[in-house]
């Protein structure tokens, strides 16, 4: 890029601040439990657990699929079809499909306007 002065400087770092804040601000937002060891005393009632696989964490909020950072996993109908609807509160910890191939299982959930991707 060629700059003539310091206003296209000064744009991309307004917009680089907006947009970071912004994706801090949705992150702190969905306030996850971060990870801890499971000692045995925590009420587990509600929740569902299980063994880390490869791949990325995930948040339920009973209409969407998001990762930790808020942003939509446009997961297939056949894998949310029987997840709890609005207002369960469910949330699905250490969501993933592989184990040791956590760069195949990212570049599957880039995948767009693949059929299998659609939600019904």
């Amino acid at each position: 890029m060629v700059v003539h002065n310091g206003r296209n400087i000064l744009f991309i770092i307004i917009l680089t601040v907006f947009f970071a804040d912004a994706a801090i601000g949705l992150a702190d937002s969905l306030d996850l439990q971060q990870y801890k060891n499971y000692t045995g005393n925590e009420d587990i009632s509600g929740w569902y657990m299980s063994e880390k696989l490869d791949g990325i964490r995930g948040y339920w909020d009973g209409e969407n699929l998001l990762t930790r950072s808020g942003r939509t996993i446009h997961a297939p109908g056949w894998f949310t079809h029987d997840f709890p609807g609005i207002g369960s509160q469910v949330r699905f910890k250490h969501y993933g499909w592989t184990r040791h191939d956590n760069p195949r299982f990212a570049s599957f959930l880039q995948v767009i306007n693949h059929p299998e991707m659609s939600n019904p």
